[in-house]
């Protein structure tokens, strides 16, 4: 099963409303329509992935608060992340990075 986050939903609607996301054609809409025909997952903010946040080191060069959330989320549910952020790796033994 493959599963989107509530959090890059909300930083993909935030980042396209300020002109960050030139490349996403169409509405966020339509872009997380399509998320789910593809057959995408949305896994929901829970609390329990808010109060994983506590388990990630706060590393001076990353303070990204949707990345962070995100790697909260998969530590919590014990899941590996596919992501092309190169910073993922400066989390060894904390996630499941698949490049």
């Amino acid at each position: 099963m493959k599963w989107v986050s509530h959090v890059s939903l909300y930083e993909i609607a935030i980042k396209h409303e300020i002109g960050k996301l030139p490349q996403l054609s169409g509405t966020p809409k339509a872009f997380f329509n399509q998320l789910w025909q593809d057959g995408y997952q949305l896994l929901p903010l829970t609390t329990d992935h808010i109060t994983a946040y506590d388990q990630l080191p706060l590393i001076n060069d990353h303070r990204d608060p949707f990345d962070r959330l995100i790697l909260a989320t998969v530590i919590h549910e014990g899941w590996p992340i596919m992501l092309s952020d190169c910073k993922l790796s400066w989390y060894p033994g904390l996630i499941n990075v698949i490049w």
